[in-house]
C-alpha cells in the first residue's frame, strides 16, 4: 500500500521541483519504470489467471459490503480434497456484494498449481495492451508537463 501512495507523492515532487530540460525525460521514465514494478504483480497475475485459470465454486464465509470502495467477500473452495481460502472483489458472474448470503455459492478462477491465487470471478481478463498505454500515456504527460513547467518559468523569468 505505502508503493502506491508514494506514487502521487513522487509525480507531485516531479511537477514541483524545476529540473534541467535534459534530465527531464530520463526521470520521467524512471517514474513510468516505478510506476511499472508497483503494477507488475497485478498484471501478472491477471494474466496468468486469465490464460491458465480454472473455474470452480466457492462458498461465502464472510462479507463486507459496508463501504463503497471497498467491497469484498472472503470465501473458501476445494480443488480434489483440499480447502482454499480466498478474498476478493466480485467480478464477473457473480451477485452484487449487498445480494450475497453468507453460504451462497460465488464463482472462484484459480491458479493450478498454486490455489491460494485466487479471484471471486467467473473469468478473468487480462489488460496488459491497456496497461501498456497507460505507462506510454503517463509518459507522454509526464514530458507534456516538464515542457509546460519550463515555458511558465521562463515567462515568469521575464516579467521580473
Amino acid at each position: 500500500m505505502l508503493p502506491l501512495i508514494s506514487l502521487p507523492i513522487i509525480l507531485l515532487a516531479y511537477i514541483a521541483i524545476p529540473i534541467k530540460g535534459s534530465y527531464r525525460p530520463l526521470i520521467a521514465l524512471l517514474i513510468v519504470a516505478l510506476a511499472v514494478l508497483l503494477f507488475l504483480p497485478s498484471i501478472r497475475q491477471d494474466y496468468l489467471l486469465s490464460k491458465r485459470g480454472a473455474q470452480q465454486t466457492g462458498v461465502v464465509t464472510n462479507i463486507h459490503c459496508e463501504v463503497k470502495n471497498k467491497q469484498y467477500v472472503d470465501y473458501d473452495f476445494l480443488v480434489g480434497e483440499k480447502k482454499f481460502l480466498g478474498s476478493g472483489r466480485l467480478g464477473k458472474g457473480n451477485q452484487a456484494c449487498g445480494n450475497l448470503k453468507v453460504g451462497e455459492q460465488v464463482f472462484i478462477t484459480y491458479l493450478p498449481g498454486n490455489e491460494t491465487v485466487s479471484v471471486p470471478q467467473r473469468s478473468v481478463e487480462h489488460h496488459v495492451v491497456s496497461y501498456t498505454f497507460g505507462f506510454i500515456a503517463l509518459y507522454v504527460f509526464l514530458l507534456w508537463v516538464g515542457k509546460a513547467q519550463e515555458k511558465f518559468r521562463a515567462s515568469k523569468k521575464k516579467v521580473r
